[in-house]
This record gives structure tokens, C-alpha cells and sequence, in this order.
């Protein structure tokens, strides 16, 4: 272990905790929220362990992790051992058992590790939240790069929505070539399939680059994450629900209601019916639309919230709202720790 990580990073630490300690106390030191961890979500629902975890992966990994799970912390910085430090949105953790994770993390299995044995410092339970939420990093991160992979590489063919009639097939009368890729058939794929078939299909196909000669093998995992979940909310990337939710009941329930289905007290006075934002309906409006309308108001009800709430407000608002359609009839008004898509 290099000399001297370990007391440094529990000092950081300590004075880290302070700092937090002294904005809970005094809030005007708290700042407006703009410049916390990226909120990473969970795809497994409603999960308090997972909301813990979060939690305690702020107060203690952050630092050297960051908050996307990069290994780009600031202290991993300021220690220039940013490629040493594991970088825990590639596929391997993502696709890891929560209890390996937590191994890991617990540390008594690698002893020569710079990172501190968090077994002997932290609960059992508390190794094991910070496991699961570490196992969300992926799925995230996986969404953002393969998106911006998918827009550079795919979409020409395939279409910004993936139904196989983007501009070059158009222009090159090769639409019925071209798969769509919201269909049942790869929607029922695994992520692992779909690149073993992507990179098949290339092989043998002229027109089409050999992907495993262009693309990393992370970057083609990405690209798949990506094509699975066409059509989910971008807001369970970049919004966070469970913030989301207290905005909402502070701000929206005197017409929206508690649930979200626009029958509260303000709406039955006025003998309005308000935005049901448990209607499927809802689905349509982009998520661009909904915060828009959010921020500058809609018609004769709808106020402006704009300069009451902050930008990170109102898009947490909006990734909450995004949780109260559920076909499934799960429990509504309770917010999952993202608008997430759904399994698969």
C-alpha cells in the first residue's frame, strides 16, 4: 500500500463530514443543491436500502470515486491515483452479485489495496447498501454513453427513435434492410446478445462496419443498454425522484393531489380538473415539454415556477412526476429512487 493514503484519506474524511455536519446545521451554507453528486438510480424500485446506500456512498466513496463512480474523486486527484482507483461504471459491476460487491467493498480479501477496509469501519447493513447502490452505477452510466454512442454511430441508419429509417437508409433505399430495434424480437435480448449479434451481423454484412474493430467493447455493452430501453425517460438519467417527490408535496399537491391525479383541494374549490399525471396519456409529453411547462407555467392554472424552484428542483419534479404512471398498479405517490425503466 502506498505510505500514507489511508491517513489522508480518513482525514479528508473527517474534514469532509464536518463541512456536511456544519451545512445541515446552518442551511444557508447548503447552497442551492447545483453542485451535488450526480444522483445515480436504481432500476430495482422503491428501495430504501438502495436510497441508504446512496447515502453512504456520498459520505464515504465520493471522494475518490466521485459521484458517478468514475474513480475521477477529488481526492483520487489530488493522490494522481485517478487510474487506480476503480472505475465502477463498466459492465463487470453492473453485472456482479450485490454480495461480491460487498466483499470488495468490506476489504479483507485484498489486502494489498489502497482503498480502506470498510468492514472494519462501517455495519454489515451499511456494506450492504452501499453494494447495491454501487450495482446501479452501471446501468446508468451505460444509458448516458449509449446514447451519445448510439447518436454517433447507429442513428444514421436506424433513426433517432430505432425504427430503422434514419436519414442515410432513406437516402440509400436500405429501410427494409435496416432492423427496427424497438421490436419484440431485440427487446426480448439480452444485453449480452445483442452485442454478440451486432457484432456478427457486421461481420458478415459489407455495408456495415465491423463494430468490434471500431467500437470498444464497453462502448457496443453501452450501445446495447441503450437500444433496450429506447423510449424510458431520460429524467431517471439525469433527475432525481426522490428529492422529486418532497418538491412535489410541497408545491403541486394543493391541485395535482397527493397522488399526482389532479383532484387536490385547490382543484375541487375552483371546480377545475387539473393535469392526471397517472394517466397514460401523460407518456406523450416529452420530457422537455413537461419540464418547460414546469418552469414557465401552462395556461390559466399552471403558475410559473421558474425562480421559486431551481433548475435541479424542477427536474426532479419532473423525474417524480414521471414515477406516478404505473401499469402495473403499484403503490402510487410513493417514489421509486428514479424514474426507472422497466425490468427486463
Amino acid at each position: 500500500m502506498r505510505t500514507g493514503i489511508q491517513p489522508l484519506f480518513f482525514a479528508s474524511l473527517v474534514a469532509l463530514s464536518g463541512a456536511l455536519s456544519a451545512a445541515e446545521t446552518h442551511p444557508a451554507m447548503a447552497g442551492d443543491g447545483k453542485d451535488r453528486p450526480t444522483s445515480a438510480d436504481a432500476r430495482s424500485g422503491n428501495d430504501e436500502a438502495t436510497n441508504q446506500g446512496k447515502r453512504l456512498f456520498n459520505s464515504y466513496c465520493f471522494l475518490c470515486h466521485g459521484g458517478s463512480g468514475r474513480g475521477d474523486g477529488v481526492l483520487a486527484e489530488k493522490l494522481n491515483i485517478v487510474g487506480t482507483v476503480a472505475d465502477l461504471t463498466r459492465p463487470k459491476y453492473g453485472q456482479m452479485k450485490v454480495e461480491q460487491i460487498e466483499e470488495i467493498i468490506a476489504g479483507y480479501s485484498r489486502p494489498q489495496s489502497q482503498m480502506p477496509k470498510w468492514g472494519s469501519v462501517l455495519a454489515k447493513e451499511d456494506l450492504r447498501s452501499i453494494a447495491g447502490y454501487v450495482k446501479t452505477l452501471q446501468p446508468r452510466f451505460a444509458l448516458i454513453n449509449g446514447k451519445r454512442v448510439y447518436a454517433s454511430a447507429c442513428a444514421a441508419c436506424h433513426g433517432a427513435d430505432g425504427k430503422g429509417k434514419g436519414p442515410l437508409a432513406e437516402s440509400l433505399k436500405l429501410s427494409a434492410r435496416v432492423p427496427d430495434l424497438t421490436s419484440e424480437k431485440y427487446r426480448s435480448m439480452s444485453e449480452d446478445q445483442l452485442v454478440k449479434a451486432a457484432v456478427a451481423y457486421s461481420a458478415k454484412e459489407d455495408a456495415l462496419p465491423k463494430w468490434d474493430t471500431v467500437l470498444a467493447p464497453d462502448q457496443i455493452y453501452d450501445v446495447m443498454s441503450y437500444i433496450k430501453n429506447f423510449g424510458v425517460s431520460e429524467l431517471y438519467i439525469y433527475g432525481d425522484a426522490e428529492r422529486g417527490r418532497d418538491v412535489f408535496r410541497l408545491n403541486c399537491v394543493a391541485c395535482h393531489g397527493q397522488q399526482g391525479k389532479g383532484d387536490g383541494i385547490l382543484a375541487e374549490l375552483l371546480g377545475v380538473k387539473m393535469v392526471d399525471y397517472t394517466s397514460k396519456s401523460q407518456l406523450d409529453i416529452s420530457d422537455e415539454a413537461l419540464i418547460h411547462t414546469i418552469s414557465m407555467g401552462k395556461g390559466q392554472f399552471m403558475p410559473r415556477w421558474f425562480g421559486q424552484l431551481n433548475s435541479d428542483q424542477i427536474r426532479d419534479a419532473a423525474a417524480y412526476v414521471r414515477t406516478l404512471y404505473k401499469p402495473s398498479g403499484g403503490n402510487e405517490g410513493t417514489a421509486p429512487t428514479s424514474a426507472a425503466p422497466p425490468q427486463r
